[in-house]
C-alpha cells in the first residue's frame, strides 16, 4: 500500500476519480437529489484533497478514520446547507456562501491536525508539527492551484490560437465539460503529488516568510503602541464615525498576532530580539485586547443603532475569537515561562479546535445568524432599543430569509391587535412597514399580471398619459405606494417633459420622460439629489411641486460632447 500511496498514480487516479464524477454529477442535479449530489461532491473534493496532503502516511487505520469521520461530517452539513432554505433565495445564498468559507477554513484546521497526528510516532500530536503543518499544507495547496489556473490560461490560450486560423474542433473538445472535469482534477493532483515531493522548497520558503515576520513584528508593535498612546488625546469619537473602524481595529490586531506566531514558531526558539526590543515587544502585546474591545464597542454601537444583521453578528463572533486569543497571549507574557510565550503551545491548538467548532455551529440550525438576527431585530425594537426610524423592515422581510419573512408577518399581526409600542411609534412602523412591502413588490409582481401601478398627475395630464401605466408595469415600479407624475418643460423647446417622482423613504431616483414624434413616451434619464450626498425626501419634494415652490434652472456649466461620450458636470468641490 505505502509502494502505491507514494507513487504518482496514487494521486492521479484521485484526480481521475474527482473528475470523472464530477462530470457525471450532473445526473444526480437532474434527479432533483440536492442532498446526494452536495455531499458527493464535498466528499470528493475534501477527502480527495486530505488523502493527498496525508501521502505515504493515508495507509495508517488513524489518519484514514479521521480523515473519514471529518469528509462524513462536512459531507453532511453540506447535503444540510443545501436543502434547509426553503423557498428563499436570500436564505440560500447567504447559507450557501457562508459554508462555502467556513468550508475551506475548517478543512484547512482539520487537516492540520489529522496530518499532524498521521506523522506521529505515538498517538500524541506535537506542537512543533502542527506548526509544521499549518505551513506546508498552505504552500502545497497554494502551488497546487497556481499550477491548475496555469493549465486553465494554456487551455484558453491553445483555443484561441487555433480559432484565429478558423480551427474549431480544439473549441469543441477543449471547452468541454468532460475534459475540463477531467483533466482539471488530474492537473491539480500532478501538482500535490509535485508539492509533496518538494516540501524542502516549501521549508525553505518558510524559513524565508518567518525571518520577514521576525522583522515585520516590531513595525506592528510600533504601529500598535503608537495607536493606542494617541488615544487619550484624539478621543474616540472620531473612530465611531468612521464607519469601518471595526475592521480597521482587527486587522491591526490580528496582523500584530500573525506576525507574533511567525515569531513564535515551533515555541523552542532562543529570544529572537535583544532584551530591550522584547521588553517592547512584550509591552506591545497589550495591544490587542485593547483593540478588539474597541472593536467590539463599536459594533455594539452599530447594532444598537440599526440592528444586528447576519454579517454584524458574525463579525461578533470573529471580535470574540480574536479577544480570547489576544488575552491568551497577554497571559503567556504574564506568566514568565522559561521559553518566550511557551503557553501558546497549548493555547494555539485549542483556539483552533474551538474556531472549528465554531465554523460548524455558524452552519447549523443552533447558531443561524439569520434566525438570530431575525429574532434579535423585532426584540431590539420592541424593547425600545432600537428606534422605529433606524429600523429596516425591508431588510427582515427580504432579506432574512424565511426566518425574517416570519418575524415581518408576527409584527403585522402585533400592529393590527395594537399590542406593542405606542400609537405614534405604531403609525410610524406602519407606515415604514407598507413601504418595505411595496419596494420589494416586483418579487410577487413577477407571478401575477393583475399588478397595476399606482398614478398620480400633478396639474394637467399630459396626452398619452396612459401610456405611464404600462411602462411603469412592466418594469414592476410604483406598485404599491405609487409615483406622482408632473409635466414640465425641462429643454426649453416648448414641450412638456414628464417627471416620475416614487413615493418612498429609499431615495429611488426621478425618472425623466420625453416624448418622441410619434408621441411615444420614452425615460430619457434620471435626476438625484445633489444636496446632502444625494438624499431627498420624496414627499416634501412633491408638497413643494404642489405648492409651486419649484423653478427651473439652467446649468452654470454646460457639458461636454467628446466624440459621442457626454462629460456632465457635477455640484461639488
Amino acid at each position: 500500500m505505502q509502494v502505491l500511496s507514494r507513487s504518482l498514480w496514487f494521486y492521479l487516479i484521485i484526480g481521475l476519480v474527482q473528475g470523472v464524477v464530477i462530470w457525471h454529477s450532473d445526473a444526480l442535479d437532474m434527479s432533483g437529489d440536492y442532498r446526494l449530489l452536495a455531499a458527493v461532491v464535498t466528499a470528493l473534493l475534501v477527502g480527495g484533497t486530505l488523502l493527498q496532503l496525508l501521502g505515504d502516511k493515508a495507509s495508517k487505520p488513524r489518519a484514514l478514520l479521521a480523515g473519514l469521520g471529518f469528509t462524513l461530517l462536512v459531507a453532511g452539513i453540506s447535503a444540510w446547507v443545501l436543502t434547509s432554505h426553503g423557498k428563499s433565495l436570500m436564505q440560500w445564498q447567504w447559507a450557501s456562501w457562508s459554508w462555502l468559507f467556513s468550508l475551506v477554513l475548517l478543512s484547512y484546521i482539520a487537516s492540520i491536525f489529522i496530518v499532524a497526528w498521521a506523522t506521529s510516532a505515538d498517538r500524541r500530536v506535537r506542537y512543533e508539527a502542527l506548526f509544521l503543518h499549518a505551513w506546508s499544507n498552505v504552500f502545497i495547496v497554494g502551488f497546487a492551484l497556481a499550477m491548475t489556473v496555469l493549465f486553465g490560461l494554456l487551455v484558453a490560450l491553445w483555443n484561441k490560437l487555433f480559432l484565429m486560423v478558423g480551427i474549431e474542433w480544439f473549441t469543441t473538445h477543449l471547452l468541454s465539460a468532460g475534459f475540463l472535469c477531467v483533466s482539471i482534477g488530474v492537473v491539480f493532483s500532478l501538482a500535490m503529488w509535485l508539492g509533496r515531493r518538494n516540501e524542502k522548497i516549501f521549508a525553505l520558503l518558510s524559513s524565508l516568510l518567518f525571518n520577514a515576520c521576525r522583522y515585520l513584528l516590531p513595525l506592528i508593535a510600533l504601529i500598535s503602541v503608537l495607536f493606542t498612546l494617541a488615544l487619550p488625546f484624539t478621543g474616540l469619537r472620531q473612530i465611531w464615525f468612521t464607519g469601518y473602524s471595526t475592521p480597521i481595529l482587527l486587522l491591526l490586531a490580528g496582523v500584530h498576532l500573525l506576525l507574533l506566531n511567525g515569531v513564535f514558531q515551533g515555541g523552542q526558539q532562543p529570544q529572537p530580539y535583544p532584551r530591550w526590543m522584547m521588553r517592547g515587544i512584550n509591552l506591545s502585546l497589550l495591544c490587542p485586547p485593547l483593540l478588539v474591545g474597541l472593536a467590539a464597542y463599536s459594533s455594539g454601537l452599530r447594532v444598537d443603532q440599526y440592528g444586528l444583521t447576519p454579517v454584524r453578528f458574525v463579525a461578533l463572533l470573529l471580535t470574540l475569537l480574536l479577544g480570547i486569543y489576544s488575552l491568551l497571549v497577554v497571559w503567556a507574557v504574564a506568566l514568565r515561562s522559561s521559553s518566550w510565550l511557551g503557553s501558546l503551545r497549548v493555547s494555539n491548538p485549542l483556539m483552533g479546535v474551538m474556531c472549528a467548532v465554531v465554523l460548524v455551529l455558524l452552519n447549523s440550525p443552533w447558531l443561524n445568524p439569520l434566525e438570530i438576527s431575525a429574532r434579535y431585530q423585532v426584540q431590539q425594537l420592541l424593547d425600545g432599543r432600537l428606534k422605529v426610524e433606524n429600523f429596516d423592515p425591508y431588510y427582515l422581510h427580504y432579506n432574512l430569509g424565511e426566518f425574517g419573512d416570519s418575524a415581518f408577518s408576527a409584527l403585522e399581526e402585533a400592529l393590527k391587535a395594537q399590542s406593542i409600542l405606542d400609537a405614534d411609534s405604531r403609525r410610524a412602523l406602519d407606515r415604514k412597514m407598507r413601504e418595505a412591502k411595496g419596494s420589494g413588490k416586483w418579487y410577487d409582481s413577477l407571478t401575477t399580471e393583475e399588478s397595476v401601478p399606482v398614478l398620480e398627475w400633478v396639474g394637467p395630464e399630459e396626452p398619452g398619459s396612459e401610456q405611464f401605466v404600462q411602462l411603469n408595469g412592466s418594469e414592476h415600479r410604483c406598485l404599491l405606494l405609487g409615483c406622482v407624475l408632473w409635466g414640465v418643460d425641462l429643454d426649453g423647446d416648448g414641450r412638456h417633459e414628464v417627471v416620475q417622482i416614487p413615493r418612498s423613504d429609499y431615495n429611488e431616483p426621478v425618472r425623466i420622460f420625453s416624448r418622441a414624434a410619434s408621441d411615444k413616451w420614452e425615460a430619457v434619464g434620471i435626476m438625484m439629489g445633489i444636496n446632502e450626498g444625494g438624499q431627498y425626501d420624496s414627499q416634501a419634494l412633491i408638497d413643494r411641486i404642489r405648492d409651486g415652490r419649484v423653478k427651473r434652472v439652467s446649468p452654470h456649466y454646460k457639458s461636454l460632447d467628446v466624440d459621442g461620450m457626454l462629460l456632465a458636470p457635477v455640484a461639488g468641490p
